[in-house]
C-alpha cells in the first residue's frame, strides 16, 4: 500500500487541471471508508494551486488558504481545475475547485503577496518568556457547545450557558443566573460554567 493519498491516472501534459486523479486506501476518512478525508482534500487541492501559482506568480509566496468542502468527497476519480482569479504587481489569488462524478465538492482561495525584504530595526517582544505547562497538568473539560439539557421539576428544558465575561446590561452575572431560572421568567435559562 502507498503512503500517497491519490494516484495519477492519466497524465494531464503538464497541466494539473487535465490530471485524473484517483483517492488510494490512506486517504478514506474515519467516517467512513467510502469517503476522503479533510486533510488529503486540502492537499490536493493545495497541489494544484502551488502548481498554477509557480508559473503564473514566481516571484509570490503563499499568505492565506481557505477550503470549503460542500459536498462528501467520495471514493471517486477525481479533478481538480485551477483559475488565477487576481494576477496584481503585489497580490494573487488563485482558485481551485475539486469535482466527482462531473460536479463540484471542494474548493480553495490562495492568496499570494509579494515578498520583499525585512524593514529595518528592531522586532517587537512582550519581554515576556512563556513557560511550557507543567507535566501533571490535567486537561480542560470539553464543552458540548452552549445548549446542554439538565432536569428541572418541570419538563426538560434546554439551559443556555452564557459565556465568560457576558451578562444582561444592568445584571450581574450571578443574579442573571438565578434570575433567569425561575419559573416563567421570559429570559432564557443561563447557569454559569
Amino acid at each position: 500500500m502507498t503512503d500517497a493519498y491519490f494516484t495519477v491516472l492519466s497524465e494531464g501534459g503538464g497541466s494539473t487541471d487535465d490530471e485524473l486523479l484517483e483517492p488510494t486506501p490512506a486517504s478514506a476518512g474515519g467516517w467512513s471508508p467510502d469517503q476522503v478525508r479533510g486533510p488529503a482534500v486540502s492537499g490536493l487541492l493545495a497541489r494544484a494551486t502551488e502548481r498554477t501559482a509557480e508559473t503564473a506568480m514566481p516571484d509570490k509566496r503563499p499568505v492565506r488558504w481557505t477550503v470549503d468542502l460542500f459536498r462528501v468527497v467520495g471514493m471517486h476519480p477525481t479533478t481538480v481545475t485551477t483559475a488565477v482569479i487576481r494576477h496584481g504587481r503585489r497580490i494573487g489569488l488563485v482558485d481551485a475547485e475539486l469535482s466527482q462524478l462531473g460536479r463540484p465538492v471542494a474548493r480553495s482561495r490562495a492568496l499570494f503577496a509579494l515578498t520583499g525584504p525585512n524593514p529595518d530595526g528592531d522586532v517587537w517582544s512582550s519581554g515576556r518568556d512563556l513557560q511550557a505547562p507543567p507535566s501533571g497538568l490535567a486537561p480542560l473539560p470539553v464543552s458540548r457547545g452552549c445548549i446542554t439539557a439538565r432536569s428541572t421539576a418541570g419538563p426538560r428544558t434546554p439551559t443556555i450557558t452564557a459565556a465568560a465575561g457576558t451578562s444582561r446590561p444592568g445584571i450581574s452575572r450571578s443574579r442573571w443566573s438565578t434570575e433567569s431560572n425561575r419559573p416563567g421568567s421570559r429570559w432564557p435559562q443561563a447557569s454559569r460554567t
